[in-house]
């Protein structure tokens, strides 16, 4: 008799295993190029429901306009535009201390220190609202304009 087993006649042979790493299938990675285009493509068209930038709408005009940030106001606190108007803020913090400009929940400057200037676009003004700084208790204090759409005669 053998005193090994492996060379026993009777030993069925097993093939050593042998460890096989693959990478990701085809489907894998394209399942993830498309959902990452999904986010990325919805973003932008929920961006653009939300704030007037639909590339579908035509610009008429393209506008900036300065704004002030100082001894909590906002200047000018009333900004009309007409329809299909782009819009840009030119925002300056004129003040000693750190101030923002909001145009939604999302969407602003973040925040300023005293001298600090940045821009921020708006899109296509669609509809009227209001710009307004969140730092607390800011707003409450008087930081709040309107951007209106007024109507003109063409």
């Amino acid at each position: 008799m053998r005193s090994d087993p492996a060379l026993n006649d009777d030993a069925i042979p097993v093939a050593p295993v042998r460890s096989v790493r693959r990478g990701p299938s085809v489907f894998t990675i394209l399942a993830g190029v498309l959902a990452l285009w999904v986010v990325l493509v919805g973003g932008v068209l929920v961006a653009g429901m939300a704030f007037g930038t639909d590339s579908a709408i035509e610009v008429l005009d393209r506008r900036e306009v300065r704004i002030e940030l100082l001894d909590f106001d906002i200047k000018p606190d009333l900004i009309e535009v007409g329809p299909h108007t782009e819009l840009t803020f030119l925002v300056q913090n004129l003040d000693n201390g750190q101030h923002d400009l909001q145009i939604s929940p999302d969407v602003g400057t973040g925040r300023l220190k005293p001298g600090e200037s940045k821009v921020l676009s708006a899109g296509v003004v669609e509809r009227s609202y209001f710009i307004w700084c969140s730092i607390k208790g800011h707003r409450e204090q008087g930081m709040e304009a309107r951007v209106e759409l007024i109507e003109t005669d063409t």
